[in-house]
């Protein structure tokens, strides 16, 4: 179980600001202004209540509860699609495979590009979402860490958002974060000189 509190929320996040202005990000003025916030919380930490002892949830769990309305508005995703968009611009055309897929936002921007698709999530309402957008590509249920899909399979891999969720200690630790790269042959990746089309392969998992 785990025990969350209002007011130890927002102390953490003024606790990140705080570390951000440290490393020099912001100014006198705002560190200040912080300390100030903090001092004014705890002086009325009583008007937060006594939080909750909540069963902590998967991060499967979690990602069914935001399916419906995990495309937007999301911060996140409007800083991440301008960066990996140009990059999937330059690859060939080919087989991608769209690792933890969620929605599929990436699978169906590769798919617009003339790339055939495959998508790997581990949750039912996120892949639902994601066939409904690109019923042309192949989706599975699967685990991050485990890919229903054949090694060398694919000629690029997109995987976005979703290693914060894979184990970055203990044992295994490495063939966890490797799982998806096994998967992409040995085909070089660079500006593709091929036409629309040209080249694709048939989805699928082996």
């Amino acid at each position: 179980m785990v025990y969350q509190h209002p007011l130890a929320y927002l102390l953490g996040l003024q606790g990140v600001a705080l570390l951000r202005a440290y490393n020099g990000e912001y100014g006198r003025e705002f560190t200040e202004a912080r300390i100030a916030e903090i001092r004014a919380m705890l002086d009325c930490a009583s008007e937060f209540g006594d939080g909750a002892t909540v069963r902590p949830i998967t991060a499967t769990e979690g990602y069914d509860v935001w399916a419906g309305y995990y495309d937007g508005p999301n911060d996140l995703i409007d800083l991440e699609e301008p960066i990996i968009r140009p990059i999937i611009d330059r690859l060939p055309i080919g087989l991608a495979l769209d690792a933890a897929c969620g929605s599929g936002r990436h699978a169906a921007y590769l798919a617009a590009k003339s790339h055939s698709v495959i998508g790997v999530d581990g949750s039912a309402k996120m892949l639902a979402v994601a066939m409904a957008k690109v019923p042309g590509a192949g989706f599975c249920q699967g685990d991050l860490r485990a890919l229903p899909v054949a090694d060398q399979k694919v000629d690029l891999v997109t995987i976005s958002l979703a290693l914060t969720h894979v184990p970055r200690t203990g044992p295994g630790t490495r063939n966890s974060c490797a799982t998806p790269w096994r998967c992409r042959g040995p085909r070089k990746l660079g500006p593709s000189r091929r036409g629309r089309g040209a080249g694709r392969r048939r989805p699928g998992f082996s």
